[in-house]
């Protein structure tokens, strides 16, 4: 009877304790990717610097997130792309919080 109340734990646990490793790797990996300066419109742009209002529009904000290897935005972000270079947006305010190169998208091993 204890053994099958230790397996029903041990799968109910395992799969959110896969998926937190999973999540954190990507996150470490992700890393590598990020860059202190990018130009997008023929300005070079910096993290804290302020986006084009065209940036926290609509048609520019990136959905799909995760199929990019992109972190995850916080509440108040969203994630763009702004000349070859994944830009992630205050949403209120456009300033820039980070950047990835484009190369993200297909992660080296």
């Amino acid at each position: 009877m204890k053994y099958s109340h230790f397996l029903l734990l041990l799968l109910t646990i395992l799969p959110g304790s896969v998926y937190a490793l999973s999540e954190r790797s990507n996150s470490q990996n992700s890393e590598k990717y990020r860059v202190n300066e990018f130009m997008a419109d023929f300005t070079r742009y910096h993290p804290g610097d302020m986006a084009p209002a065209l940036y926290l529009t609509k048609p520019y904000i990136i959905t799909a997130w995760k199929v990019r290897n992109l972190p995850v935005p916080g509440a108040e972000n969203h994630w763009t792309y702004m000349g070859e270079t994944y830009v992630l947006l205050d949403n209120k305010t456009g300033r820039i919080i980070k950047a990835y190169q484009h190369d993200i998208f297909y992660p080296q091993s």
